[in-house]
């Protein structure tokens, strides 16, 4: 029986051993592998060159990357030209308005042993009047045209003013003040010029005029008094070709595609203009010597419309 208990312990002793060994064993193995496992991902980090960071706030990153990429683009860049509006090639204009024309100064004739008629100081006065003036314009580049202009100034005589002198036949000489008269000055003038047309909106727009080319002024006068010439009255009719220039500023309103309607101011002038001799009703006499103008100068306000085609 001794033997017996001897056995058994011996063989629960071996088993405990064995046991514990399987134990140890395992326990090392785990180690092992755990360790492996972490060397192996730390290799294939330094080869991928991947961190160990946390996979969300990586992806966060990455996201916030793109929206950032995104929104940083290049900023567009307009490259469109804006057109004007083609209102036409061509064009005309018609202005009507009020004409005002500077009294208008005649030169002087010295009486001499050849003159049987002298003047001083001679002046002739108008009344406003009519302007009308009509346009045609053709477009060259871009907004500047080249025009040419016709057209009719009509002004009333309001005086003629002056100092008149002539022989009595005695040796002596008469004088007299001019004093009255009526009748009409016309301005019919022939010009070439240039305009340029700008915009200040879709409707509204201006131009600048500029033009010469040649005047016929023609004046007829009469019912002009001499008191210092008992019985004598003095007319005057005739014209003549002279030099003309002109600026003016038009602006206008859109009221259709093709129609403008606005208002217009213009200066012009004229150089000397000869109204020929003057005639003596009542006394058989004539004027020797041609009475002529320095010049006339005018300003013109009133209406405009255009029409484009």
């Amino acid at each position: 029986m001794p033997q017996s208990r001897t056995a058994i312990f011996r063989i629960a002793l071996v088993t405990s051993i064995t046991s514990a060994s399987i134990l140890l064993a395992g326990s090392a193995a785990a180690g092992t592998t755990s360790d492996d496992d972490d060397d192996l991902q730390a290799w294939m980090d330094s080869i991928t060159g991947a961190s160990n960071a946390d996979p969300a706030a990586t992806a966060t990153t990455t996201a916030s990357t793109s929206a950032t990429t995104t929104t940083k683009a290049s900023p567009e860049v307009n490259r469109s030209v804006e057109i004007k509006n083609d209102d036409g090639d061509s064009h005309v204009r018609i202005q009507l308005g009020v004409g005002i024309v500077q009294d208008i100064d005649l030169e002087n004739i010295p009486l001499d042993a050849g003159t049987i008629l002298g003047l001083s100081n001679g002046k002739v006065s108008l009344d406003p009047g009519i302007d009308f003036q009509f346009t045609y314009a053709r477009r060259l580049s871009g907004d500047l045209f080249l025009n040419f202009s016709t057209g009719l100034a009509y002004n009333s005589v309001s005086e003629i003013s002056g100092t008149i002198f002539t022989p009595d036949g005695f040796g002596g000489i008469l004088t007299g003040d001019l004093v009255g008269g009526s009748g009409h000055l016309g301005q019919i003038p022939l010009m070439a010029g240039l305009e340029y047309t700008f915009d200040f909106s879709e409707s509204l727009s201006a131009s600048l005029h500029g033009s010469v080319g040649i005047q016929y002024s023609y004046a007829d006068v009469s019912d002009v008094t001499t008191p210092g010439i008992v019985g004598a009255s003095v007319g005057l009719n005739g014209g003549s070709v002279s030099f003309r220039g002109q600026v003016g500023a038009e602006i206008s309103y859109s009221i259709s595609s093709n129609m403008r309607l606005g208002g217009y101011a213009r200066v012009s002038t004229s150089g000397s203009t000869n109204f020929g001799p003057a005639t003596f009703d009542g006394v058989g006499l004539i004027g020797v010597d041609d009475l002529k103008a320095e010049k006339i100068m005018g300003i013109a306000l009133g209406a405009s419309l255009v029409i484009t085609f």
